[in-house]
């Protein structure tokens, strides 16, 4: 008899080691991850830098890095992040407003939503999709443009000097008294000549 409840011990020992070790196949075929692209761009060349940060309810997956910064124009993702049961995750996304010099900064808001359903497969499957603003049409992307407008300098004038001096006047001047002299030497020769 004990050698029979040895034998089951060992048989019901062998079988939940057996079932700890497939758990976490199971639960990673029951789990799917989502990462949320984001892209910045800059209307002219800058090296200012533009922070977007992600915030979510809590009980929210959330990844890692919260926040991403690009310097000008770039593109990047939050994620990815692990959802292990179905339903609709929302996170927000906004743009902080950076203090560089000439940069008007897009305040625009985006609620993007992970929608995670079971799949065919038995796991789950994530679609997202994003919204400005409270509108109700899906954005096609997460999408902050930005406008870096530097004021325009005047055109640089070189200092006048007397090697630059505009001659044309003087010249314009003495072609005028020697024509005035002319003028007057011929009148005063008809006048002669008349008497």
């Amino acid at each position: 008899m004990r050698k029979l409840v040895r034998k089951w011990n060992i048989c019901l020992l062998l079988a939940l080691l057996l079932a700890a070790l497939m758990m976490p196949a199971a639960a990673a075929a029951y789990s799917c991850t989502a990462s949320i692209p984001v892209r910045v761009h800059v209307y002219a060349e800058t090296d200012a830098e533009f922070t977007v940060q992600l915030e979510a309810e809590e009980g929210v997956p959330l990844p890692e890095d919260c926040s991403l910064t690009f310097t000008g124009n770039g593109e990047g993702s939050f994620g990815p992040m692990t959802y292990v049961r179905p339903g609709d995750y929302n996170y927000t996304i906004t743009q902080k407003k950076g203090t560089a010099d000439y940069v008007t900064y897009d305040d625009t808001v985006y609620t993007v939503t992970v929608r995670v359903t079971n799949a065919d497969d038995g796991g789950l499957h994530a679609e997202l999709w994003a919204v400005r603003d409270q509108e109700t049409q899906k954005s096609e992307e997460v999408l902050f443009s930005n406008r870096y407008a530097p004021p325009t300098q005047p055109p640089v004038t070189p200092p006048q000097t007397g090697d630059q001096a505009n001659v044309g006047p003087v010249i314009a001047v003495f072609v005028a008294a020697a024509v005035v002299l002319v003028v007057l030497v011929v009148l005063v020769k008809k006048r002669n000549h008349k008497k």
